[in-house]
């Protein structure tokens, strides 16, 4: 298998059509699955804030990962969000009204940044439903890419993979 392209704390941003909101035993459920017990066991509800976010954490050997959704659209968080190009992409874009993300924060010389992207992946992959719109992953350095959640794209982060990286 080809070397995974490192992405330095990858966040994994699903771009959805109304809120979707995580439950702490749903989400460890997940990271039990997809992490082991001990990650599971590290799964805390850690805050939320006056826009709308609320946030999940766990932890995998030393890199602490989260869970955020938000109630509004991306757009009104980040200035200078990087759009896509694509006029498919770029219309799911337009329309989403809520967003969740998953992340690791994989401090400088911690672990393979390898590793956490197929992590992110694979725990996002859980998420994706029929209020999902449009997947992207926001890389260190500003590199973003998207891609439509289709069937195949799920098959792909459920490999740890982004869709098209094969």
């Amino acid at each position: 298998m080809a070397d995974k392209p490192r992405c330095g704390n990858p966040t994994l941003i699903l771009l959805l059509r109304e809120t979707r909101r995580v439950a702490v035993d749903e989400l460890r459920s997940i990271v039990k699955e997809e992490c082991g017990i001990a990650a599971a066991a590290t799964v805390v509800r850690i805050g939320e804030n006056a826009a709308g976010g609320e946030y999940l954490q766990w932890q995998t050997d030393r890199t602490p990962s989260r869970l955020g959704t938000y109630s509004q659209p991306y757009v009104l968080f980040s200035e200078g969000a990087v759009l896509p190009a694509e006029p498919r992409l770029l219309e799911a874009w337009s329309v989403h009204k809520a967003f969740l993300y998953v992340d690791a924060l994989n401090f400088v010389g911690m672990r393979d940044d390898r590793d956490d992207l197929a992590m992110v992946l694979r725990i996002g992959s859980r998420f994706v439903d029929d209020r999902c719109l449009l997947l992207w992953l926001g890389r260190a350095g500003g590199t973003s890419l998207f891609a439509l959640p289709t069937a195949e794209s799920l098959e792909s982060l459920r490999r740890g993979e982004w869709p098209g990286s094969r």
